[in-house]
């Protein structure tokens, strides 16, 4: 697609390509699948762009955790978790720097 930005009209861009995205959902599938087989904790992290996937019907077996999420539970999240899901990554990214496990952006 190829798209020319006019100035004082409506313009339409991707913030990621449509197959680097489809590359980053499969590798995403893989990890959650192992982490499925060795019985992972996630915490997911708000809940937009969620594109009608259901992650706790996906993949059951594993514990999400989906509740008010706030700067506490964020820095205790090494301690209680193997990995974080964060579905909104401009509304957390503060609190997720430097954080020090594996974080997962969809």
């Amino acid at each position: 697609m190829n798209v020319n930005r006019i100035a004082n009209k409506v313009t339409k861009s991707y913030l990621m390509d449509p197959y680097a995205m489809l590359m980053h959902y499969k590798r995403a599938f893989k990890l959650l699948k192992l982490m499925k087989q060795n019985k992972a904790k996630v915490l997911i992290l708000g809940n937009k762009n969620q594109f009608g996937i259901d992650w706790k019907g996906r993949f059951e077996g594993m514990d999400f955790d989906t509740g008010i999420v706030d700067d506490k539970v964020i820095s205790g999240a090494p301690k209680h978790y193997s990995m974080i899901l964060c579905l909104d990554p401009i509304l957390y990214c503060r609190s997720l720097h430097r954080i020090n496990m594996p974080v997962m952006m969809c």
